[in-house]
């Protein structure tokens, strides 16, 4: 009976112990396994396919932006380009008379002389010289001017003609130069009124300064005649 207890016992210790065979390996030192990178890591995509992709996903979403690129030939229009050199244009001028210009008539020309020639004189003798006109027109003023030697000739009065008229005749007119071989004298009508160019249009009373034949000559850089109107007549000599 107690043998029979004993190996109850030892069976129930067994059964507690359990079944699982547990292996026990001497230390190793770790072993390092050389491995593909390329294994481990996840591969990127390429800068072109990521671009690719981009464009391709633009091109479903926005088709009406994209267009294809006309590879067609075109000809080439250079009368387009700014440096073109175009023909001048040719502008039509019509020959149109030329104006005429609104003349005035000519108010015509006069003629001086001496009425006479001057004589052999003594020294100190006096001699009045009628200065004539004639011509085709009317003048309201005169201006006579005279050269001569002054050593032997002087001018001693200037009277008016008969050319301004029978009241005006004789009437003392005053020289504005009398000096150094000339003499110059301004002759104006009564009234303003215009006369006609014809007779004595001046007495000039000379002094011989010295025997012989004086010389006396008109100078025709201040002779003029003007007419009512402000123009001048054209002056003429014999």
């Amino acid at each position: 009976m107690i043998i029979e207890e004993e190996r109850q016992e030892n069976l129930a210790a067994a059964r507690r112990i359990g079944n699982t065979a547990v292996v026990r390996l001497p230390d190793q030192a770790p072993e390092f396994v050389k491995t593909d990178a390329n294994a481990t890591t996840t591969a990127q995509p390429s800068a072109a396919v990521v671009a690719e992709a981009v464009v391709t996903k633009n091109a479903e979403v926005q088709p009406s932006i994209l267009k294809p690129i006309d590879s067609t030939v075109k000809t080439l229009q250079l009368n387009q380009t700014s440096d073109i050199v175009k023909p001048a244009e040719t502008v039509e001028v019509k020959a149109t008379e030329p104006e005429r210009a609104t003349e005035k008539p000519s108010v015509g020309s006069v003629e001086l002389a001496f009425g006479s020639e001057l004589p052999e004189m003594k020294a100190g003798e006096k001699v009045k010289i009628p200065v004539l006109v004639r011509g085709n027109g009317k003048f309201q003023s005169a201006v006579i001017g005279l050269n001569f030697d002054s050593t032997k000739v002087a001018v001693r009065s200037v009277a008016f003609g008969d050319a301004f008229g029978t009241t005006a005749a004789n009437g003392a007119a005053t020289p504005f130069l009398n000096q150094n071989g000339k003499m110059y004298v301004s002759l104006l009508t009564k009234d303003g009124l215009e006369v006609v160019a014809g007779g004595t249009l001046a007495f000039i009373e000379i002094e011989a300064l010295a025997a012989g034949k004086p010389v006396i000559a008109f100078d025709r850089n201040v002779l003029s005649f003007l007419a009512g109107d402000g123009r001048n007549l054209v002056v003429r000599f014999e």
